[in-house]
């Protein structure tokens, strides 16, 4: 079905944000949320930390998989999941780091060669080496974005709706699909997105034709009968065959501030002059709360 910007819009907005605010509480549901990584400067350091605080609520553990061999991993181990080994610290330093490590809610930390299948590469090697079954949901995601504004909404919307796969945003763009950038899986529906995985990664020479990430990303909705879609904007007529991250600045915006779409991609800065296209208001409310020193203004990075 097609919303119009005239007619349908603004109820489509509203009846988000009513259903966004519905589900703020954390009910008694365990979620695994794995973020895959390729941690090759600081901005991504930054906004692995700033995701890594906004994701930390009580029902759920953390998982990071980053690339190995990169230049910032030792300072990723040591700032943000608190691995230090220095000893030379005061008593203040250590109980600030105890208190870092209570909120951050990392159990673990891994680290594999990259490869041509990134974050599916990624979430396939942590699905495949870790016992999930004491989770209801695993959320899948990756460090393409800075998160500006709790979303635990999401994640209990996830737990609501009760479907095999829960994307956050839909899009049209190349063919209809939820993106992969943050999506959410029934504990039972993860060894169906192994089986998907597999059947392109480990028989990649089988296969005639050339499958990259995009692929599988934007055939994973067809892997699911039972799904649902936070933004299921894919459809919706100004933003048909569009991202609306990067080619649809007034819905964007507008999402942004109902704090619908609290996500900035970092490879905007990439795709438009920002000084003279949009920039939006980030919350930086949590800085105060964080270990590392930030720049609260991350277009400056």
């Amino acid at each position: 079905m097609l919303i119009t910007i005239d007619n349908n819009i603004n109820n489509f907005l509203n009846k988000r944000k009513e259903e966004k605010n519905k589900y703020t509480f954390i009910p008694p549901i365990k979620h695994l949320t794995i973020i895959a990584c390729h941690i090759n400067n600081m901005q991504k350091l930054i906004t692995l930390q700033q995701n890594i605080y906004f994701l930390s609520f009580c029902n759920n553990d953390i998982i990071v998989i980053n690339s190995s061999n990169l230049l910032f991993n030792e300072t990723l181990k040591s700032e943000i999941l608190n691995q230090d080994k220095n000893e030379d610290k005061n008593e203040n330093e250590k109980e600030k780091e105890r208190e870092n490590k209570k909120k951050n809610r990392i159990i673990q930390y891994l680290e594999i060669t990259n490869n041509k299948w990134m974050d599916f590469g990624k979430w396939k090697h942590v699905i495949e080496n870790i016992d999930y079954s004491n989770y209801d949901f695993v959320t899948f995601t990756n460090d393409s974005f800075s998160i500006h504004k709790p979303i635990c909404f999401f994640y209990n919307l996830a737990t609501e709706k009760n479907v095999e796969l829960f994307g956050y945003t839909s899009s049209s763009e190349i063919k209809y699909h939820y993106q992969s950038y943050l999506f959410t899986l029934k504990k039972d529906a993860v060894l169906e997105f192994n089986k998907y995985l597999n059947k392109y990664i480990d028989n990649e020479i089988k296969i005639k034709n050339k499958i990259t990430p995009i692929h599988l990303e934007i055939n994973l909705i067809d892997v699911f009968l039972n799904k649902d879609c936070f933004l299921d904007i894919g459809n919706i007529l100004i933003n048909r065959k569009k991202n609306v991250f990067f080619d649809n600045p007034f819905l964007y915006n507008t999402l942004f501030t109902y704090n619908l779409l609290p996500f900035i991609k970092l490879k905007l800065k990439l795709k438009l002059n920002l000084k003279n296209k949009f920039k939006p208001k980030l919350d930086t409310t949590f800085y105060n709360n964080t270990s590392m020193t930030f720049s609260p203004n991350i277009w400056n990075l």
